[in-house]
């Protein structure tokens, strides 16, 4: 839900803020990331990774020619590593999330597709997640309905 909030909060700021400047221009942007992941893939009960290094944000604006703005966000992360906090694996994330959003009368519709990989240095298994998802909003920015349309979440 966290990340789901967070794509809120960047779709609508961009919204807002890019106007027409974006109409069909890429925006690109960098920022530092610092996150934990939850890596299921090590031991019994799995172990939290935490990770640094950048994501990458491009960010399209356009219109559907149905008079329903767009927004397209693709987000991968460039140079992310971590460490096992319980193993002290290393580990590389790759991966990417694209997200569009949909303004309509009635709010927003965000539909995401992530794929997010934590690749271990060694031996170690990897954790591939996938999920596709839409989640529905009001004008008011909440949240009305989440449709999870695809999850995995595997051991390689």
């Amino acid at each position: 839900m966290k990340r789901i909030m967070a794509a809120v909060l960047v779709s609508t700021l961009l919204l807002a803020t890019a106007g027409t400047a974006l109409a069909g221009k890429v925006s690109n942007t960098i920022v530092p990331l610092s996150e934990d992941f939850s890596n299921r893939c090590y031991g019994e009960d799995g172990e939290f990774v935490h990770v640094t290094g950048n994501l990458h944000i491009a960010a399209t604006q356009f219109d559907d020619g149905k008079g329903s703005p767009k927004l397209v966000l693709h987000f991968n992360p460039q140079g992310v590593s971590g460490v096992g906090e319980t193993s002290g694996i290393i580990y590389r994330a790759t991966g990417m999330d694209q997200q569009i959003v949909t303004l309509t009368n009635d709010g927003q519709i965000i539909s995401e597709v992530s794929n997010m990989n934590l690749v271990a240095l060694g031996k170690a298994p990897n954790n591939t997640f996938h999920i596709l998802v839409v989640t529905t909003l009001d004008a008011d920015g909440e949240i009305m309905g989440v449709d999870i349309k695809q999850e995995s979440d595997q051991c390689r």
